[in-house]
């Protein structure tokens, strides 16, 4: 072959019965290799040539009895998978695997593991005892979570809303009794202003024990006072004493401010005493939505001894009768809560009880001043008279219940 120095080729012939013939390689130099047979043989490997030069079939021993490979009108191998045991794996029209998984129970044997819809595997957690745990209709597991008490099992409380109860504890008293206080207990002991309904979020208070703070005061006609009280308090060393005035609007009154609260409803709680009662206590708050102006009045009313509340007539109805000692030193405490949604009162407390208002529809009229809370408590009188009250602390709650 004419070939440069620095190269040199070779040519590889092959022998076919007596003529030799020369070995091809294609345009990329690799070497072609023909299988050809004068008549059908069977080569190494189980692989048979026909005289056109084709492989004709594969073999394969299954035991003792070789069996043709099989393959589909594209040439591609049809593999068909199965078990130890001679069982076949089972194949969809799609060509996805299919399999029956298994799991061993102890003492039992085996079960098949289930799978839902969507070919997912079903879980089923129990515990060691063989007792089963709950899943409720959201997928969410739930547990009853127990401790032990002395040599009995106890189980941990929740409230509504799955919170836990915690009860911290010391071991004993000086009788050998257990002494258990709650949280909220624990926070009235401590000062907490709220030692009485401990409902809805508190999002202003106003206690007096450090002055007017940002409350604003009123006083009308003569004698008219409102002053920090140092010698009657419920708590933090002072009172707001009011004492109405005997001529003009005869008022005395204390109020407080706060930023709306997107709540639907609303709590407005005072605590008050007094050293004699004026004809009339208003404790009145009022709700600017931005679209409208809600009244919640109430008050302690002296010629028929009632407490009444505001409606949207407006007309006072009587809800109890209320009655208070003229000491200066015991303070009571109320608690209106009204629903803007609704625009229904929800409930008055007084006197330890709780009264359901939901059927009094609440004073409301269109206004589209700036979203805010107003509450104030008042001595108002009729008559030329002045009498004298102590509030000793202001509360207003949100996202009440």
């Amino acid at each position: 072959m004419e070939l440069p120095d620095w190269l040199r080729g070779i040519v590889l012939i092959g022998r076919s019965g007596a003529e030799y013939r020369v070995v091809g390689v294609d345009d990329d130099g690799y070497l072609g290799v023909i299988l050809q047979a004068a008549a059908e043989v069977t080569i190494p490997g189980d692989v048979s040539v026909d005289q056109n030069d084709s492989i004709r079939e594969m073999q394969g021993a299954d035991g003792p009895t070789l069996r043709t490979v099989a393959v589909d009108a594209n040439g591609q191998i049809i593999m068909v998978p199965r078990g130890s045991t001679g069982n076949y794996m089972a194949v969809d029209a799609s060509g996805y695997l299919t399999a029956l998984m298994r799991g061993w129970e102890t003492g039992v044997g085996q079960h098949s593991i289930a799978v839902d819809a969507n070919g997912q595997i079903i879980m089923v957690p129990r515990g060691s005892t063989g007792n089963y745990m709950s899943v409720d209709a959201n997928g969410f597991m739930s547990t009853v979570i127990k401790g032990i008490y002395g040599a009995t099992l106890k189980t941990l409380a929740t409230d509504d809303e799955g919170n836990m109860i915690a009860l911290l504890k010391d071991t004993d008293d000086q009788w050998g009794y257990k002494i258990s206080v709650g949280i909220g207990e624990l926070a009235a002991r401590l000062g907490s202003p709220m030692n009485w309904d401990k409902r809805g979020q508190v999002v202003r208070i106003e206690t007096f024990a450090d002055g007017f703070g940002s409350a604003l005061t009123g006083a009308s006609g003569t004698g008219a006072l409102v002053i920090l009280q140092p010698t009657v308090s419920q708590m933090g060393g002072y009172s707001c004493q009011l004492t109405s005035g005997t001529t003009v609007n005869r008022s005395a009154s204390v109020t407080i401010y706060s930023d709306y609260s997107p709540s639907g409803r609303v709590g407005f709680e005072a605590v008050f005493s007094m050293a004699d009662q004026p004809d009339n206590i208003n404790i009145t708050a009022t709700i600017w939505t931005g679209v409208y102006n809600y009244t919640m009045g109430c008050r302690l009313n002296k010629t028929t001894g009632q407490l009444q509340v505001y409606n949207s007539a407006d007309a006072w109805v009587n809800v109890l009768t209320y009655s208070i000692p003229a000491v200066p030193q015991v303070f009571f405490t109320v608690k209106i809560v009204l629903d803007l949604d609704t625009q229904h009162w929800v409930r008055l407390l007084a006197k330890g009880a709780q009264f359901d208002l939901s059927a009094i529809e609440a004073k409301r009229v269109l206004s589209a001043v700036h979203p805010y809370i107003t509450f104030s408590v008042q001595a108002k009188e009729d008559a030329a008279v002045s009498h004298t009250i102590y509030v000793d602390r202001m509360i207003i709650t949100t996202n009440e219940p």
